[in-house]
């Protein structure tokens, strides 16, 4: 399977990374969840709408 948005499932997730990174100024964030809970999903689409607005986003995945 690869990542699909729903942005039902998924929109919020977005939306609070945008004000974490553009509104609160975070430096980092981290995303963490069970397997196929849809962090990638949602990274995916961030990173598309931040590239979209002229930032350059650095994703870095890690597993155990």
């Amino acid at each position: 399977m690869t990542p699909k948005y729903d942005s039902s499932q998924h929109g919020r997730y977005v939306g609070w990374l945008n004000d974490a990174l553009y509104k609160q100024n975070c430096k980092n964030v981290a995303l963490s969840g069970s397997y196929w809970s849809g962090k990638s999903s949602i990274l995916e689409q961030f990173a598309k709408e931040a590239k979209a607005d002229g930032h350059y986003i650095c994703l870095l995945y890690t597993s155990p």
